[in-house]
């Protein structure tokens, strides 16, 4: 992947993302494919992992150079959206989970080193998360908050519970198992 490749996957991303304002991911991939960008491997779920980290690549590096035009690209699993920076929703449940996931996609290495095993163990990994995540219905509502609030919110008002659930403290262990699982579940999730 040569550094005039990834351009010109940013310049078909933008331009698409400025046409249509939102879309799934899917499109950008279909739209990298059409393009005839890179030739992908030939192993089909590396293929796949390569596809998905090029967009992905692409929407980070895409999100400074709108953020400088005072909009803002919403990267998210089921869509991405480009948006007035004003009218754009950017409160988070952690920040730096996010800044994780942009390093992540940020860093080249990583489309490089890939293999078919190393992306088992990546689809591996996030099942064992989103299990964890859904296993408990409402991790927020256990906690006793509204959802999307910063982590440290929701470190704090986990050792509240805890301090008041917590068999030892004359709680019941059943609400605190409860609690411990949505705390785990969330933290998962980050």
């Amino acid at each position: 992947m040569t550094t005039a490749v990834l351009a010109h996957c940013r310049r078909l991303i933008r331009n698409y993302l400025e046409q249509r304002r939102r879309c799934a991911e899917y499109e950008l991939v279909q739209l990298l494919v059409a393009e005839k960008v890179y030739p992908w491997a030939g192993d089909s779920t590396l293929a796949l992992f390569q596809k998905h980290f090029i967009v992905q690549h692409s929407l980070y590096e895409l999100r400074q150079h709108f953020s400088t035009r005072k909009l803002w690209l919403h990267i998210a699993p089921v869509e991405i959206s480009l948006a007035a920076a004003e009218d754009a929703e950017t409160k988070t449940l952690n920040v730096a989970a996010q800044q994780q996931v942009a390093d992540f996609y940020l860093d080249l290495a990583n489309f490089y080193t890939a293999t078919p095993d190393t992306v088992a163990d990546y689809l591996q990994r996030f099942w064992r998360r989103f299990e964890k995540t859904e296993a408990v219905s409402d991790p927020y509502a256990t906690l006793g908050l509204e959802g999307a609030e910063p982590w440290p919110r929701v470190q704090r008002r986990f050792r509240e519970l805890a301090a008041r659930t917590h068999p030892d403290k004359g709680g019941n262990a059943e609400t605190f198992a409860a609690v411990k699982a949505a705390y785990d579940a969330l933290k998962a999730s980050r």
